[in-house]
C-alpha cells in the first residue's frame, strides 16, 4: 500500500511514478566507469514502459520532498522489475562494535546466484570556476559543501567498499548514479569534461535570480514550469498538463517570489507544438540566489 507522509498530491505522485522510473533505465549514467543498472540490464533484463504499471508492491512508497530520497524510491521499483530477481534489500545499517560506520542502500540476490550490493545517488552540481586553478572550472553543488568530485571519491573510496557483516563476500558492488550536470550560459563552451563524469551526462542551464531575462526568448515562444522537490528526476508530471506551463513571464514572476526563500527552483522549458501528443522537454534549468555559492541555503 502506498502511503504518504507529506502534503504533496498523491495523484501527482502517482502520474510520476511511472514516467521517472521509465526514465531511469533511459537516462545516462552520472559518472563514468561501469553502472548497476546497465550491468544488471544487460545480464538480465527488465519489463517497465510508459504504458505499463511497475509493480509498487514491493516498494515502501513514504514520499518526503526531498530528491535523493525520492531517487531511491525509485530505483527501487526499477530494481525490483529486474527478472530474476530472488530478493532485495534496503538500507541495510552496518555496524561495527556498537559504532555505525555506515548504510548499504541495496543488496541483491539473483537465481543464478548472484549478489551485488548498489549504492545510487541523484545529483545537481554546477559549473563554477576552481578558485585553485586559474583557467580551470569545477562541478559544485547548490549547497556548495558538495561537488561531483567529492561525491564521487566517496562513492568509490567509503560506499562501495562497505561491507555488511552479515552479507561480506558478495560478488559485486557497483554505483547506479544518475543526474545532471548545470553550465552557465556565460562560460566558455570550451570547459572540458568533468574529471570522473560520464561523457554523455544529462545537461542542463543554471542562472542566479537576477540574470533570468537572459533566458526569455520571445521569438521562440518558449512554455515554462515550475518543478517542486521531489520532482526534479524527469519533471514527468507536468508534460501532458498544459495548466502547468506558463509563459516567460509568468515563470520568472513565480520564481521571483519563490526565490526570497532562498533554496534553489528547477524548471523545465519547451516549444509548444500544435497536437496531441505530449510535448517533450527541451531544457532543464536551476535558479539560484544571487550570493550563491556563498551564502545559498542548502
Amino acid at each position: 500500500m502506498l502511503e504518504f507522509e507529506s502534503n504533496l498530491a498523491p495523484r501527482k505522485l502517482l502520474e510520476a511514478i511511472p514516467w521517472d522510473i521509465e526514465w531511469l533505465f533511459r537516462a545516462s549514467p552520472l559518472f563514468e566507469g561501469a553502472d548497476a543498472l546497465q550491468y544488471l540490464m544487460r545480464r538480465y533484463g527488465a519489463s517497465v514502459g510508459f504504458s505499463g504499471s511497475p509493480d509498487l508492491g514491493r516498494t515502501p512508497w513514504r514520499p518526503i520532498p526531498v530528491v535523493g530520497r525520492y531517487f531511491e524510491h525509485i530505483v527501487h521499483a526499477g530494481l525490483s522489475s529486474l527478472k530474476g530477481l530472488r530478493n532485495i534489500h534496503r538500507n541495510i545499517i552496518v555496524r561495527e562494535g556498537g559504532r555505525t560506520l555506515g548504510e548499504i542502500d541495496f543488496l541483491m540476490t539473483f537465481d543464478d546466484g548472484l549478489m551485488i550490493q548498489v549504492e545510487c545517488c541523484y545529483k545537481c552540481y554546477l559549473s563554477y570556476p576552481d578558485s585553485s586553478s586559474p583557467g580551470k572550472w569545477t562541478f559544485i553543488g547548490p549547497d556548495p559543501r558538495d561537488s561531483l568530485e567529492r561525491k564521487r571519491r566517496r562513492m568509490m573510496t567509503v560506499q562501495l567498499p562497505l561491507r555488511s557483516p552479515r552479507h561480506p563476500s558478495c560478488d559485486l558492488a557497483l554505483p547506479l548514479a544518475r543526474g545532471v550536470l548545470f553550465y552557465h550560459p556565460t562560460h566558455p563552451a570550451s570547459i572540458g569534461l568533468p574529471v570522473g563524469a560520464h561523457p554523455e551526462h544529462e545537461r542542463g542551464t543554471w542562472v542566479r535570480v537576477s540574470e533570468l531575462d537572459s533566458l526569455e526568448s520571445p521569438s521562440l515562444c518558449w512554455q515554462w514550469a515550475l518543478h517542486p522537490k521531489p520532482y526534479w528526476l524527469h519533471y514527468p508530471a507536468t508534460l501532458g498538463d498544459a495548466g502547468a506551463w506558463m509563459t516567460f513571464e509568468n515563470a520568472a514572476c513565480h520564481i521571483r517570489s519563490l526565490m526570497q526563500q532562498g533554496n534553489p527552483l528547477c524548471l523545465a522549458s519547451r516549444r509548444p507544438v500544435a497536437t496531441d501528443l505530449p510535448c517533450h522537454r527541451i531544457e532543464r534549468v536551476m535558479v539560484v540566489g544571487d550570493q550563491w555559492p556563498m551564502l545559498q541555503a542548502p
